[in-house]
């Protein structure tokens, strides 16, 4: 008897969850930063910054001279300095000491969301209240917009190609803003945005760049054409932070888990998988391609880029006592399970099939439910190895074979095909 039946795949990802009880400073991760020197920088809502050596956890705070435990933002500079953006000014970090900076030292406001460093040596900090700059010990307050110079910006990317600045606000979309001519481009959902908070702003490896909002992505392609992306229930997600690994798959961070995309399929990645939440605020591929991901209360995750895909009964299997496992080439995969016969999981798809033995044997099914050994002669035949006879599956039809027809005895422990087109039972 053959039956059909979906699948649900149980893909367990390898992610290595690190929490408080492993001297995280705190359980919600706002950003994450790998520095020069190879260490993990974690910035967390409340407790402060903690650096990982790939050993242990070392934790930076007020109590250090941090200016605020709740970090936002993460930012190695070219000299070596690290700055970061804070719920109560900005930081900078020189490996001894922090130098701190306020609204009373000129900070538009003190919520500091986003710093970044242009090539030039330019550097922007976001704030809930327009935007700044860091030149040498000072900083400055930049008038761009009437709007801007109002908004809270919680994102920025520097086209540094087109010598512009773009600036992603918390409800008024997104200001482009040339250097050259010192004009603004305004983007916003009149213009193609589903939504006007902007979590981020980051460019692809061909130069496209990527938008994530509060309600869904966009993706702003080189003609400046702003379009949809195709991945599941996008618009029904918070996007909050995106990276890109070495294989230039795109990982989105959302409130309902991770998207992995490779620009034609995607797939959605949360605790069913082993992520320790579903709620991901931020993103970091490392030196080694390790990934990364801050989650909101549920610490952080290091995923090593690979993945388990597990089968057991709650995805439909008839038991978990797996006898043989086999391989064709079609792609699919033949499973011998104790006493309940095969499954069949159709290659590149959702289903399976369930193959059982009759009584009647004269119907041409499965001799036995008892199989051992599973092969694949050169015609593309599969061959099982039972308990109560040989049995050759030609795709669409069983033919049986027992003692009578040949065989030194039903019993068939293992059945092999060599390179030479002969098959070997034992």
């Amino acid at each position: 008897m053959i039956a059909v039946k979906s699948l649900l795949i149980a893909q367990t990802y390898n992610f290595h969850n690190y929490s408080v009880e492993d001297n995280l400073a705190q359980s919600t991760v706002l950003s994450l930063c790998q520095t020069k020197d190879g260490l993990i920088w974690i910035g967390t809502n409340g407790g402060g910054v903690s650096k990982y050596d790939g050993k242990t956890f070392v934790t930076l705070n007020e109590t250090d001279s941090l200016v605020n435990n709740t970090v936002f933002s993460i930012t190695e500079l070219k000299n070596g300095n690290i700055l970061f953006g804070t719920n109560g000014g900005l930081s900078v970090y020189n490996g001894r000491k922090f130098i701190n900076y306020t609204d009373k030292k000129g900070l538009t406001h003190n919520r500091v969301f986003k710093t970044i460093e242009e090539n030039d040596g330019t550097i922007w900090i976001a704030t809930a209240k327009g935007v700044c700059q860091l030149m040498g010990s000072k900083i400055l307050p930049v008038s761009i917009d009437t709007v801007l110079d109002k908004a809270g910006v919680f994102s920025i990317y520097c086209d540094e190609k087109h010598n512009n600045v773009w600036f992603g606000t918390i409800g008024f979309g997104i200001f482009i803003y040339n250097k050259d001519t010192k004009t603004i481009k305004k983007i916003n959902t009149s213009s193609g945005l589903n939504d006007n908070l902007v979590w981020f702003i980051k460019a692809d490896h061909y130069g496209d760049i990527y938008i994530g909002t509060n309600g869904g992505a966009r993706k702003v392609i080189n003609n400046g054409k702003i379009e949809k992306l195709n991945v599941p229930s996008g618009d029904n997600f918070s996007f909050n932070d995106i990276v890109y690994d070495s294989k230039q798959h795109i990982w989105f961070e959302t409130n309902e888990g991770i998207i992995k995309s490779n620009g034609l399929s995607s797939r959605k990645i949360n605790e069913k998988n082993g992520l320790p939440g579903n709620f991901i605020l931020c993103g970091l591929v490392d030196f080694e391609g390790n990934l990364w991901f801050g989650t909101k209360g549920s610490g952080v995750s290091k995923f090593g880029n690979q993945a388990f895909q597990t089968y057991t009964k709650r995805d439909s299997l008839p038991n978990d006592y797996i006898q043989a496992v086999y391989s064709d080439s079609k792609h699919n995969l033949w499973v011998a399970l104790r006493e309940k016969g095969v499954v069949k999981i159709i290659g590149h798809t959702d289903k399976i099939r369930y193959f059982y033995d009759f009584e009647n044997i004269t119907k041409k099914s499965l001799s036995d439910n008892e199989v051992y050994s599973i092969t694949e002669d050169n015609r593309g035949d599969v061959i099982f190895a039972t308990n109560r006879g040989l049995d050759v599956f030609d795709g669409i039809k069983f033919h049986n074979y027992f003692k009578k027809d040949g065989l030194i005895d039903d019993k068939i422990n293992y059945v092999l095909c060599d390179h030479e087109g002969v098959t070997w039972i034992a």
